[in-house]
């Protein structure tokens, strides 16, 4: 699959790029919206120069893990006359596909959880960060997941996991690729499922950690129009 450069795929009506390295994949992809009309697009790096996580922060990009971006047309959300309210749900929709795909690979599924807003947890170690922004009608969906490399948190950030160390033993060996394309695939899944609001809240938060404040959650999904607000 991975060229010296680039593998690009067409599939289902949308394109994937497969890349050796890039700067960002958030960057790439977002070269790729104009004029593009899909309803996703996928943008895999085997590494990154210039990763970022959330608050600025630079998100340690070695060779080994995920990085993918996924883009997504704010149109197609709301497709059919869905609530607009469905693309201020993404920051969930995007937590119940990581822990789709990665519930049936760690050996203890219960540790996993999802964490307000940009975050996956095994146990009280990162396993995965997410990045949601806008472009040009779509969003922007950035998304590491440590499954050979847990990088050294130098800033002040949560401490990181891997994949590699907690694999269910019937999962066997895991490669970068293979998570890649089953979060894809669980994200679009997930949105063609055409969840309720009320649905999409419940399914997130049976795999959720909750702030002690019980109306922490209703506050802070308020605040996801926010996370895909004009930019």
């Amino acid at each position: 699959m991975w060229q010296e450069t680039c593998a690009r795929e067409e599939a289902r009506g949308w394109d994937a790029l497969w890349l050796r390295q890039c700067g960002s994949t958030m960057d790439v992809a977002k070269e790729m919206l104009p004029g593009y009309g899909k309803p996703f697009a996928l943008v895999v790096a085997q590494q990154q120069s210039n990763g970022r996580g959330s608050a600025g922060r630079a998100w340690l990009s070695p060779a080994g893990n995920v990085y993918m971006t996924v883009c997504v047309s704010l149109d197609f959300l709301t497709r059919g006359g869905a609530q607009p309210s469905a693309q201020f749900l993404l920051p969930l929709t995007i937590g119940i596909s990581l822990h789709a795909t990665l519930a049936p690979l760690v050996d203890t599924p219960e540790s996993l959880r999802l964490k307000w807003p940009n975050d996956v947890l095994l146990g009280d170690h990162k396993l995965c960060g997410v990045l949601v922004e806008s472009h040009l009608g779509y969003a922007v969906i950035g998304i590491g997941v440590n499954v050979e490399t847990a990088p050294t948190v130098t800033d002040g950030g949560r401490h990181t996991a891997r994949l590699a160390d907690h694999l269910h033993l019937a999962a066997g060996t895991v490669n970068p690729e293979a998570v890649a394309r089953a979060v894809f695939n669980n994200f679009v899944a997930t949105v063609d499922a055409e969840f309720s609001p009320e649905q999409t809240r419940s399914k997130w938060a049976r795999s959720a950690v909750f702030l002690r404040n019980p109306h922490s959650f209703y506050q802070l999904h308020s605040a996801t129009a926010w996370l895909i607000g004009p930019r």
